[in-house]
């Protein structure tokens, strides 16, 4: 009895030590485990913080146009587009403007902090692309963007000017109300319209008269030295014959 109870308790130690031991390497199991979940949790952390922790961009303050109001005429008439992009650092923007009405777009240029400035026309309206990689990290902008000229295709009515979006968002986005006439516009020629600037050369009907004139002098006082030329290498020529033809007749 006493060696069965013997053999009987050294089992159960030994199932205990055995128990123990599974016991052991399932809970290692579980913290390599739960290790490697940790590791792979922190390694995705470190690739998407650098996402999360770019710099808060804020809207723009605004975009307006200028001038709000108006005509635009038959010919061509300047409307510019004005950006505060506030606190936040201005990279670019990209603009929808519609118009309604009898209006057509004709040319933009676009601002010298548009590194690369693009103007795509559509039907009523006009997307504006201005992007700046060239300015000191954090600078803001508030200035003139685009000047768009525009012309009237009627003779009466009214063109409204809306921004339709604007990427970065802007706060306050001005609007514009033109009347349309047939009229030609007063300031083309002064920087409003899209003709050629007077280059101060030959403006004046005066002095192309002058200038023709004097042209026309200078032209027949060269006819007069050339024919004078002409007469005395003439009459030299003709006296070196004579002079020879007298040397061979006094040889004779």
């Amino acid at each position: 009895v006493d060696l069965q109870c013997k053999v009987f308790i050294l089992f159960i130690d030994k199932g205990k030590r055995m128990m123990q031991y599974i016991i052991g390497n399932f809970k290692q199991t579980i913290y390599m485990h739960c290790l490697r979940k940790t590791a792979l949790v922190f390694f995705i952390v470190s690739i998407l913080l650098p996402v999360f922790s770019t710099p808060f961009k804020a809207d723009f303050t605004s975009v307006s146009l200028s001038p709000s109001s108006g005509y635009i005429y038959s010919d061509s008439t300047a409307i510019s587009v004005y950006v505060n992009s506030g606190s936040d650092e201005f990279v670019g923007v990209d603009i929808n403007l519609a118009f309604s009405g009898s209006v057509q777009y004709i040319s933009a240029t676009g601002a010298a902090r548009c590194t690369s400035f693009q103007v795509t026309p559509g039907s009523g309206t006009v997307n504006i692309e201005c992007f700046s990689t060239q300015h000191e990290a954090g600078a803001t902008y508030n200035g003139v963007l685009a000047t768009l000229y525009f012309k009237s295709t009627a003779a009466s009515g009214t063109s409204t000017f809306t921004f339709s979006s604007v990427d970065p968002n802007a706060t306050s986005k001005g609007t514009g109300t033109y009347t349309l006439t047939s009229a030609k516009n007063p300031n083309t020629g002064q920087g409003g319209g899209d003709s050629l600037p007077d280059s101060g050369l030959f403006d004046d009907s005066r002095s192309l008269i002058v200038l023709g004139g004097v042209l026309i002098f200078l032209g027949f006082f060269w006819n007069q030295i050339l024919n004078v030329g002409a007469l005395f290498l003439g009459k030299v020529a003709e006296k070196k014959v004579e002079n020879r033809r007298s040397k061979l007749e006094k040889g004779f």
